[in-house]
């Protein structure tokens, strides 16, 4: 049985509260200003957050895939229709909070995808072979 192995815990936890946060929120937005559109990242990121309290074998991919295309791919296309806009009706000081959000979130996007390429694996975890050493260490015991 594989699954995916987490070396920085400090890590583990902070991803948890970035899915879930981003969770929370998009759950707000969904239905509180009834976005028929969020129910789809809503959906992709409750399993994400499953999969990774799980440390479920696609964790670790999952949470790439979900980096790249939430956190940079889509900053990334709020970023180039912010600098359209921009030259068809001029720049305001009210531009400055929206760049500062998507570069936030361009930020953590590369810091999430590098930390879960350094500090994750897929291990193969045989369940029944730590049973089984239990059995003969205690078998051992009995014996002496």
């Amino acid at each position: 049985m594989k699954e995916t192995e987490f070396k920085n815990k400090y890590f583990y936890w902070a991803i948890i509260l970035i899915v879930g946060g981003l969770l929370l929120k998009t759950i707000f937005r969904t239905f509180y200003y009834n976005e028929s559109i969020g129910i789809t990242p809503m959906i992709l990121q409750f399993l994400l957050l499953v999969f990774i309290l799980a440390k479920h074998k696609f964790a670790k991919i999952g949470i790439i895939i979900w980096t790249i295309l939430f956190l940079l791919l889509f900053s990334l296309i709020q970023l180039i229709q912010g600098i359209i806009k921009n030259f068809n009706y001029g720049i305001n000081s009210s531009w400055f909070q929206y760049y500062s959000l998507i570069s936030i979130n361009i930020i953590a996007g590369i810091v999430i995808l590098f930390y879960t390429v350094k500090t994750t694996k897929i291990v193969v975890v045989n369940k029944k072979q730590g049973s089984n050493s239990e059995n003969l260490s205690h078998a051992n015991n009995l014996n002496r």
